[in-house]
């Protein structure tokens, strides 16, 4: 774990925030789900916050949001997980600016979960229900529009957490449930399909804010518990397997909201406090092995 390199307060919690990066500029987008707001801020070398360049606000609180590039172009995805369960595509501009609406449409469920992930050339998504607990892979298509569904199918349990990591040439996904702690990592193949697991286990406790990240061609991932504050850096493997617990330590609080982000060849975090005084930081990630 490297050193803080900014702090701050915002005015709201934003319980759904994301990085991208366009035209050689690092942003990030947040979305308050009670005043349905939104916001793109820029992030800039050294690991400081930059200004907001555009603001603005959605009809819905949009729970699931995932940004993607395809074609050159950069967009974001979001679903209404609650009543109305509508999803959008729209594109972000250079500049960090909010684009146009691309595609629009409705899901029969709320897919909690959801990350996009690139493979063979193709862009695709994944998401799982947690109630129904059936998830599906659908493709993205260039122009920010809705491709077909590739695969689909169900989990005995719904995993509140889930990512993508790439390594050895290879895509895969990792997902904890919060309630029996247990975890698996399964690969995903080209065409939008689910293929094998590659290693499973179970975490002494429910870590409900986690993302993959890599330094000097080493993958990492991070994990905070909301209930102790205890945070970890695990090491994933090539094949798909789990490796070592390489930093754990505590912070002050829990951070409902983290997400790592790569500027000027350093890697760095953010994190938010959803209660309380709406604290966030940015901290530097380097390699530990």
């Amino acid at each position: 774990m490297g050193t803080e390199t900014a702090n701050g307060r915002w005015k709201y919690p934003y319980a759904v925030q994301f990085p991208f990066s366009i035209g050689g500029r690092q942003f990030f987008y947040g979305q308050n789900m009670s005043e349905k707001n939104w916001f793109i801020q820029e992030l800039l070398p050294g690991g400081k916050m930059g200004q907001e360049t555009d603001r603005g606000n959605w009809k819905f609180a949009y729970s699931a949001q995932f940004p993607f590039s395809i074609g050159g172009r950069q967009f974001f995805y979001g679903q209404n997980t609650g009543k109305d369960k509508n999803w959008f595509i729209q594109e972000l501009l250079p500049g960090g600016k909010m684009g146009k609406e691309t595609d629009r449409g409705h899901w029969s469920l709320g897919y909690s979960v959801q990350f996009p992930f690139s493979i063979g050339g193709r862009q695709f998504f994944y998401g799982q229900n947690m109630t129904e607990k059936n998830w599906f892979i659908q493709e993205l298509l260039s122009g920010g529009k809705m491709g077909h569904e590739t695969e689909h199918g169900h989990w005995n349990l719904a995993y509140e957490v889930q990512f993508p990591f790439s390594i050895g040439g290879r895509q895969f996904f990792y997902g904890q449930d919060m309630g029996e702690k247990n975890w698996f990592i399964q690969e995903l193949l080209s065409g939008g399909k689910m293929g094998q697991e590659t290693d499973h286990g179970s975490w002494g406790n429910a870590y409900q804010v986690q993302f993959p990240y890599s330094i000097n061609g080493n993958q990492y991932f991070y994990s905070q518990n909301q209930d102790t504050n205890y945070w970890f850096i695990q090491r994933l493997q090539e094949g798909g397997k789990m490796g070592d617990e390489l930093q754990g330590g505590f912070w002050k609080n829990p951070y409902g909201v983290q997400f790592p982000f790569t500027i000027s060849g350093r890697q760095y975090f953010y994190g938010q406090r959803m209660g309380g005084d709406y604290y966030w930081f940015i901290q530097e990630l380097v390699d530990v092995l």
